[in-house]
């Protein structure tokens, strides 16, 4: 039997990996060693593994390292395998495509109609295979060690990490001199890089610390900002971890809350163990005394965490100041001393051992120095005068007095070392950060408007990179300590935080002027090739990255959208020596501008300005007679699929897929490219507004192939919750969730925080129609959360509407009023009119819920007058369902099937079949219980129509159902038993078991209402006849037949 868990991982890259994970898995499995079979280049016989099992039977297995594996190659693969010697008793198809439960019953029928002495054939398909990789650890880790272990996967998703060789090799240790510079890791500690800090009577805080974890205690570490104590968190991880004690990590403190339940489950599954958090002043107070009374309850685990001290002797004074309640008595608390002569020596020592540097000083100078400074004596005051004083001695062009420098305050010596060009560097870097904006050089540039040169920002880059400023990591700098942040926001500009932060997105509009001055833009042009050899690089390289950057952050970022308006570029002149794709490409990233900024929903003036870009760039492509038709096609399909999204949002669904597939002809037939994964992506999304989920899962794995095949994850990911979305669309809500972790899985990996929260949209969903609300509504704020801290303001205001809109179903008025009309207000100040009456929509639901139904009719009605100004049909269909289910709830059903009509054939006339019909299929239900039979039988057999001409078979079948209920109720034999024979005629063709007994039921119960004296007879035979001997294309002649009244004798 398989494990019930499974990992979600990718397939290994190479089909030779692939195999050897498959035989490695097997050979674990069946405890039987495992053979591969030939050699590359040599015939297989459909055999690419063999072994012979405990039961003595010679199983053989071939490898399809594929994303689509099809009934044609299964049936290759056997008749190539009946040659192998010795005959194969069981034959295993292994293959790294997701489950398919078609592929799995054709599967089923060739082992049905094979003799009996020939071999059975079995899928090993990737769910199975991420079942076995979770049973078999020592496989999982060996195959995919850039992963966590196997216990990490639950407590990864929620921030804490159990500390493991596998977790500290993710992060291997950087030179000793970067390592001082920055903020230790707990490898760099384990490989011996860090100094220990000491009490007062010269005992190690780590091995206190270390100590009273271990016997089960709590303990708390406080120290002012600087004095190291996240430092003496990983010293105690590595410590604990050497002496091999379970030890789970807290590194990201805002996560304990939500990963309670995680944190619950490790303490209950240990011996004994210790949680480590590494700063308790960022993780709330509740954070904190969850962690303490959970690790009283479990009395073998220990906990230990760090506390800021607000002042000299107020250990833990900021935790009791947070907090309603006092501290908890079983919690001690131990305050870091200020550094003494003994750390200062070992430190000095420690630095010039580990760096392999002599800094020419004496420990007790640096001891004085340190000391002189109430708020210098910190460990981050001693290290930055490390890092300079290593600086002076290193480089004798720059030697200074180093008497000099130590006898400075430490902050002046950092204010008088640094250029000034630094500290407009360090300033902007403050800014940035606080910002939330990434920070890389192009910022630097561009928003310097101090007159330095680029080789200046250069150079001051280059020095304050790896110090106790910020350091680089990949493309993006990082701040070192958020102390650093807030006294230059102090001290360089004088001014409130807010104040600064407003400043900084002003400087963001000199982004224009890049192209605008034409000394400005010969100079960055410049600086974009410093490193460039025009002979080996195209200059179009460049001159695409200088102008991808005038348009990236209007693209990224909605705030600061006001600066990239349309008129903003009616101005800017492209260089000259930028050539004719890159100049084209600027509409592409002005159009892609446009619909960032809020959707691109019918009315919206951001949507016109896209459309008027994409035509500008077709219009100008006609005219170019030099360019090269690849260049010239993959321009067309971007302008043509990003004018099918524009036509998506304005509901013309037909044409938006006629757009796609012209795009999709451009592309080139052999190969993948990004764009095809795209067009794949954005038909199979119209596929499920039409309900043919067929096409729909068809687009989205051929968009999963292409995306593996160019290894990129986030695309991969992306389009994997599309698959989500349409298998919770038809009901298959298993797989769909299998699909949702594994995107939110990459998600959460590449670090995509925004893709993240639509992860947490769709399972909401799913889990409130399941009826687990209360985990539904948690999703929902937790990226409502996400969205905040991003500024993300229309997404979060869409998690509040849909929070509302949750408390509208549940009924409750108070809760969603409150959440609908803060998401009004949000998207009020983003200009988005439509969203805004669909918010009207909700208030008047609310004013339905109680029973406010002369105020919710008028409110409705004015939301109707809005959206037809707007010119959005979707929304204006939705409008005139809600006025008509509140005629319903008030009783007039007079008013309210016209309303229910209106809103389905509008759905209907924009292509959203399966939305209509369940429209009427709901309205159908209520007046069918409201004994208007006549009424919805009308409206049932509309849907039923609907919903079969789009192939929407259990929908129809729900539809039908209530069709036959009608007529028996109504005492019409004839079409009782045709509706009935139809359902069970649909139901056996598209395998619905459950269906299938359904109207075999009806069946029945209509002949022995109406016709009593064939009852005992069909009752006999009637199933087993059905079953076997009738052909579809009798069956519908009988029930034509049947509907005339022929088959009655």
């Amino acid at each position: 039997m398989l494990d019930s868990t499974s990992l979600d991982v990718f397939p290994p890259n190479s089909g030779e990996e692939f195999e050897l994970l498959i035989a490695d898995l097997l050979e674990a499995e069946y405890d039987s060693k495992t053979s591969r079979h030939g050699r590359s280049g040599q015939s297989d016989d459909g055999v690419d593994i063999y072994f012979t099992s405990l039961e003595d039977e010679m199983v053989g297995v071939q490898c399809k390292r594929t994303d689509d594996l099809s009934i044609q190659t299964v049936q290759s693969e056997v008749n190539k395998a009946t040659a192998f010697s010795p005959p194969l008793d069981t034959y295993i198809i292994a293959t790294s495509a997701l489950q398919d439960k078609h592929l799995q019953e054709e599967v089923r029928h060739l082992n049905d109609g094979r003799a009996e002495d020939k071999f059975d054939i079995e899928l090993l398909m990737w769910d199975d295979v991420t079942r076995l990789l979770s049973k078999h650890r020592s496989i999982f880790q060996n195959y995919y060690a850039q992963y966590l272990t196997l216990p990490d996967v639950t407590l990864a998703e929620a921030g804490v990490y159990e500390i493991s060789d596998g977790y500290l090799e993710q992060k291997p240790p950087r030179s000793a001199k970067t390592a001082w510079q920055l903020e230790f890791t707990i490898s760099e500690i384990r490989a011996g890089y860090a100094f220990d800090r000491l009490n007062e009577d010269s005992s190690s805080v780590v091995t206190q610390l270390t100590s009273a974890a271990r016997s089960g205690r709590q303990i708390a570490l406080c120290g002012e900002a600087g004095s190291g104590k996240s430092t003496a968190m990983k010293q105690v991880c590595c410590q604990l971890h050497n002496e091999g004690v379970p030890t789970l990590f807290c590194p990201d403190t805002s996560s304990p809350e939500s990963a309670k339940d995680a944190i619950k489950e490790w303490a209950a599954d240990q011996q004994d163990g210790v949680i480590v958090v590494e700063d308790a002043h960022r993780a709330g107070l509740g954070n904190v005394f969850n962690l303490v009374e959970l690790c009283e309850r479990y009395d073998h685990i220990g906990l230990v965490t760090a506390a800021r001290e607000l002042s000299s002797g107020s250990q833990a004074q900021d935790l009791q100041i947070e907090s309603n309640r006092p501290l908890p008595s079983t919690l001690e608390t131990v305050s870091l001393p200020p550094i003494s002569i003994a750390e200062a020596e070992a430190a000095v020592e420690k630095y010039e051992n580990v760096t392999n540097t002599s800094l020419q000083v004496s420990p007790k100078v640096i001891f004085q120095q340190i000391h002189q400074e109430p708020h210098s004596s910190s460990v981050l005051s001693l290290i930055y005068l490390l890092s300079i004083l290593d600086k002076e001695a290193s480089d004798p062009a720059v030697k200074t007095d180093v008497d000099s420098i130590l006898g400075c305050d430490v902050r002046q010596v950092r204010a008088e070392h640094e250029s000034e060009c630094e500290r407009t560097i360090a300033m902007q870097t403050a800014l940035l950060k606080t910002s939330r904006l990434p920070l890389n050089d192009e910022f630097f540039h561009t928003l310097n408007t101090q007159g330095y040169s680029h080789a200046e920002i250069d150079a001051a880059l280059e020095t304050l990179e790896g110090t106790i400023l910020f350091h680089e990591d990949g493309d993006e700098y990082q701040t070192k300590h958020e102390m650093w942040c807030v006294e230059y926001l102090k001290q360089a500009l004088n001014e409130k935080e807010n104040a600064a932060i407003d400043r900084f997105e002003r400087c963001i509009n000199s982004t224009i002027q890049l192209s605008v001055d034409p000394e400005v833009r010969k100079d960055i042009n410049n600086w974009y090739r410093r490193e460039v050899v025009p002979s080996e690089i195209d200059q179009s390289v460049d001159s695409s990255k200088l102008l991808r950057r005038l348009f990236r952050p209007g693209i990224i970022y909605n705030q600061l959208i006001d600066y990239y308006g349309e008129s903003g570029y009616s101005g800017i002149e492209i260089p000259e020596v930028v050539p004719r794709p890159v100049e084209l490409h600027q509409y592409v990233w002005r159009g892609n501008m446009a619909l960032s900024r809020g959707g691109s929903s019918r009315g919206s003036s951001d949507s016109e300005w896209a459309k008027r870009e994409y035509e500008t760039l077709m219009e100008r492509i006609e005219m170019c007679q030099d360019l090269p038709e690849p260049v010239q096609h993959d321009l067309e399909s971007i302008a043509l699929t990003n004018t099918a999204q524009i036509k998506k949002n304005q509901a013309k669904i037909e044409e938006a897929i006629t757009d796609l597939r012209e795009a999709l002809e451009l592309e080139p037939v052999d190969g993948s490219s990004p764009g095809k994964s795209t067009i794949f992506a954005s038909l199979a999304e119209l596929y499920i507004f039409t309900g043919d989920t067929t096409k729909a899962e068809s687009c989205f794995r051929q968009a999963c192939a292409i995306d593996r095949e160019l290894g990129d994850r986030h695309s991969w990911a992306k389009h994997i919750g599309g698959l989500a979305v349409l298998y919770f669309e038809r009901g298959e809500s298993d797989i769909a969730q299998a699909c949702n972790n594994t995107a939110k899985r990459v998600f959460q990996e590449i670090g995509d925080l925004q893709a993240l929260t639509h992860v947490y949209g769709r399972t909401s969903d799913y889990l409130f129609d399941k009826g687990d609300y209360e985990a539904a509504r948690s999703l929902t704020e937790q990226s409502l959360k996400i969205n905040r801290q991003l500024d993300r303001n229309v997404e979060a205001a869409e998690d509040l509407m849909t929070l509302g809109s949750q408390e509208i179903r549940r009924h409750n008025p108070v809760p969603a009023r409150k959440y609908t009309e803060q998401a009004r207000s949000l998207f009020a100040a983003a200009g988005n009119h439509r969203s805004v009456a669909m918010c009207d929509g909700n208030l008047a639901n609310v004013e339905s819920l109680e029973g406010n139904w002369t105020m919710a009719k008028r409110q409705h009605q004015e939301v109707i007058d809005k959206l037809e100004d707007l010119g959005d049909e979707t929304a204006l269909a939705r409008a005139h369902a809600d006025l008509a289910n509140t005629y319903l709830q008030c009783g007039d059903f007079t008013d309210a099937l016209p309303q229910m009509e209106k809103a389905a054939d509008m759905l209907f006339e924009v292509g959203e079949y399966r939305k209509g019909a369940r429209l009427m299929i709901n309205a159908g239900q209520i007046i069918y219980q409201l004994d208007a039979e006549l009424e919805a039988g009308t409206l049932f057999g509309t849907a039923m129509m609907q919903l079969l001409a789009g192939e929407s078979y259990d929908d129809a079948l729900l539809a039908l159902e209530y069709m036959v209920e009608i007529h028996l109720s109504r005492s019409n034999p004839k079409q009782s038993k045709a509706f009935a024979l139809q359902g069970w005629l649909i139901s056996c063709r598209e395998d619905y078991p459950y269906w299938q007994n359904c109207f075999l039921t009806r069946y029945h119960m209509a002949l022995s209402i109406f016709c009593p004296s064939l009852y005992e007879l069909v009752h006999a035979n009637l199933s087993e006849s059905m079953s076997t001997d009738i052909s579809n294309d009798d069956m519908e002649v009988y029930i034509e037949r049947t509907a005339a009244g022929k088959n009655d004798d």
